[in-house]
């Protein structure tokens, strides 16, 4: 996409090969690799926080866990990735699971290592798979961009973000982008009603929310045993996994010292925790 004194340009491909189409405005909303975010430079201010993701998931039939229908899991199993295994329910009877990983071992043999774990190979005895997906990041995960709405372009969703803004997320974009534009259409600042917009709307633009995201990283810093106590230490209790370490370190402490002392390498400082 390129910004024109009246309006802006944006290069597509097709079948049928390459054309430009033009308008007053456009709207960014082609996702976490975006062309157009790249092609208006907006990545270059940008840190890069992680290697490159692959998420591969599951659509399954068959899939028995014991658990609610409505149950949605995170499962931190270091020894398979450094990243988490998820499972939700996807309607009519099926399960959906996925994997996201950094690891240089295909994401297909991954989830089959997940699959037949001793732990959760009974939910997959009977397990089918109905259909796959699967989905990457050329760059790892991204700071957010600061300012989504640079001249006669308004970057909406995931186009601007680190990870997803969700569906929810998406949408509100998309309306509060519609309504930027007509302000400046109309003469009015629309643009830095949708920056101010954008920037408390979301957790990732908070400057604590990379902090915080390092902190206590189980998969990465534990082992599977180390992570099974941790969890079995506060079951039956409600809250952030995170959250309930940082509060129970003394305990940790006196019952495995050695764990604690990995903890405290990635614990918040005392006021944030």
């Amino acid at each position: 996409a390129e910004n024109t004194p009246d309006g802006v340009k944006v290069k597509i491909r097709g079948k049928s090969g390459e054309q430009t189409l033009e308008a007053s405005k456009a709207i960014a909303a082609d996702g976490l690799n975006s062309n157009i975010v790249e092609s208006l430079g907006l990545n270059k201010d940008r840190k890069v926080m992680s290697p490159p993701i692959k998420i591969l998931a599951y659509e399954m039939e068959g899939v028995e866990t014991n658990y609610p229908p409505f149950t949605f899991f995170w499962i931190a199993i270091p020894s398979l990735s450094q990243m988490n295994f998820g499972m939700g329910v996807a309607g009519e009877g099926r399960f959906l699971s996925w994997v996201l990983t950094t690891s240089n071992l295909p994401p297909t043999e991954i989830f089959e290592k997940f699959m037949t774990y001793p732990t959760f190979a009974p939910w997959f005895r009977n397990a089918r798979i109905v259909q796959k997906t699967a989905a990457g990041s050329e760059h790892g995960l991204r700071t957010p961009i600061k300012e989504p709405a640079v001249g006669n372009v308004v970057i909406v969703g995931d186009a601007g973000a680190p990870v997803e803004t969700w569906i929810q997320g998406a949408l509100v974009c998309g309306y509060k982008a519609v309504k930027a534009i007509e302000k400046e259409l109309n003469g009015q600042n629309g643009n830095q009603e949708y920056i101010d917009w954008w920037q408390g709307a979301f957790a990732f633009n908070d400057p604590h929310y990379w902090k915080m995201a390092a902190y206590f990283p189980l998969n990465m810093i534990c082992t599977d045993e180390e992570v099974d106590y941790l969890y079995r230490l506060f079951q039956g209790r409600i809250g952030c996994a995170m959250g309930l370490i940082a509060k129970n370190l003394d305990l940790i402490k006196k019952e495995r010292p050695e764990l604690y002392e990995k903890l405290m390498k990635t614990a918040p400082p005392p006021e944030a925790s």
